[in-house]
């Protein structure tokens, strides 16, 4: 579920005090609105706005209380964590608050690497055109299955993707699976490598400007 976004008619600075709580607004980004389509020869009327998401957190700010309203707000762990150490470094990096520049610059981009690592531009492959994954626990279950089916003396074997169906013999079957288990694996290598790197690297700016998706292998594609 998307989480909406709060419209503002000013850019809202990044922390906004609100007696003993702090507004945190992120991701902001300028957009241009229409309030007036205009009849007739009458000219489009249009107004700039700002959108942010927005957290409301207890002060005195620390690590857990950012990250803690995050979630509840509905934002997943990764994005917790790096948003929360991105607003903390450029309130350090402001002179507004005490803590470790280079550890919350680890922080937000090892977040931001873990992220990228569960998204589709990962973990995806494509079987006929059509797009789709499987996590380790499916592989598992389906490689029991096929090397039954195998077994028993099945030739074919139906295998469901929500309502998709793909007919597949146990051996193509299980040499996908094999292939998608070292494309996996590949993929955990180069995970762990770059969060390693971040973690050895001495400089914020260095860090920040990381490229997370270098290195990555290619999606599979399998059938026809």
């Amino acid at each position: 579920m998307e989480i909406k976004k709060t419209t503002f008619s000013e850019r809202p600075a990044l922390i906004e005090p609100e007696g003993s709580v702090a507004r945190i607004n992120f991701d902001i980004e300028e957009v241009t609105e229409v309030i007036n389509q205009g009849e007739g020869n009458g000219e489009e009327e249009t107004r700039t706005v700002y959108l942010a998401h927005i957290v409301r957190v207890e002060q005195p700010l620390t690590f857990d209380r950012i990250k803690a309203a995050m979630v509840e707000k509905g934002f997943d762990d990764d994005k917790a964590e790096e948003q929360t150490a991105m607003t903390l470094l450029a309130l350090v990096q402001g002179g507004q608050h005490v803590g470790n520049e280079l550890e919350l610059a680890r922080r937000a981009v090892i977040a931001r690497i873990s992220a990228y690592d569960k998204s589709d531009a990962v973990n995806q492959f494509s079987y006929n055109g059509v797009p789709m994954w499987l996590d380790k626990e499916t592989r598992n279950g389906l490689i029991a299955r096929l090397n039954a089916e195998k077994a028993v003396g099945k030739t074919t074997s139906t295998l469901w993707l929500g309502t998709q169906s793909f007919t597949i013999t146990p051996d193509a079957g299980l040499q996908m699976l094999a292939a998608l288990e070292v494309y996996a694996s590949e993929c955990y290598d180069k995970t762990a490598e770059h969060k390693a790197a971040v973690a050895a690297l001495d400089d914020v700016s260095a860090i920040l400007n990381y490229d997370i998706e270098d290195g990555y292998p290619q999606q599979p594609t399998f059938g026809e």
